[in-house]
């Protein structure tokens, strides 16, 4: 049972059913492949699943925890959802904050994102107006590539207050920080194993799918390219 850091508390994952949902979706020619291929994510996440749960209930762990959480308070919250499921993925924000200044990544390497890319209704990136009062930050927004949903690709990890306010106030664009996926997972900038490898399944699957059946890879080309046998984030 992995946990949601947002209400501190576990929830189930049912994994036979969300296999079963998945088997549905087509992602390679051979339904033989595709059934090896989640039996071995399927165990991978359930193992990460157990121990998240262990740490949850381990006091050394917990005091930890807390601890991460008074230094680096500042999380951002995913859901993904699915027929069988509702799991999450938390992105520890404050960290990637950090990592960025520690980097002496400047302002100006920052892209100008068209504010049109989040009013649009066949919009790619994934982002939440926010209607409370807050300072506006100067600093630019940070995007992360995640598969959301049918059409979204982008998720907005800071900067909802951001947008909110440039689309109010007519801006023409934002900046924006657009991290790679490797560079997120390398540096592990998630809350929990589950939501590390959560978030690079939750990529892959797509991603494996367009190499496929757009671009002509073979099963087993596509399968070597999976994160549990390459160790790169497709």
């Amino acid at each position: 049972m992995p946990v949601d850091f947002m209400s501190d508390k576990i929830y189930n994952v049912d994994y036979m059913a969300w296999k079963e949902e998945l088997l549905q979706m087509k992602v390679f020619n051979s339904q033989d492949i595709q059934k090896i291929y989640l039996d071995k994510w399927m165990e991978k996440l359930k193992s990460l699943d157990d121990s998240v749960c262990r740490d949850y209930y381990n006091p050394k762990i917990k005091m930890l925890m807390l601890k991460e959480k008074t230094e680096a308070p500042e999380n951002f919250q995913i859901p993904i959802e699915y027929k069988s499921n509702s799991m999450f993925i938390h992105f520890r924000v404050s960290r990637l904050i950090q990592s960025i200044e520690q980097s002496n990544i400047s302002s100006d390497s920052a892209i100008d994102v068209r504010i049109e890319e989040f009013t649009n209704v066949n919009r790619r990136i994934s982002w939440t107006a926010t209607a409370d009062k807050v300072k506006i930050k100067t600093q630019p927004i940070i995007i992360v590539p995640l598969t959301v949903g049918e059409f979204y690709q982008w998720l907005v990890v800071d900067g909802n207050h951001r947008i909110t306010y440039a689309i109010e106030n007519k801006k023409k664009s934002v900046k924006a920080f657009l991290l790679d996926s490797n560079a997120l997972v390398e540096a592990n900038m998630f809350n929990s194993g589950f939501d590390k490898f959560l978030y690079i399944f939750q990529n892959e699957m797509i991603a494996l799918a367009s190499y496929i059946h757009r671009d002509g890879y073979s099963d087993e080309e596509a399968f070597k390219l999976g994160f549990l046998c390459s160790g790169k984030v497709q």
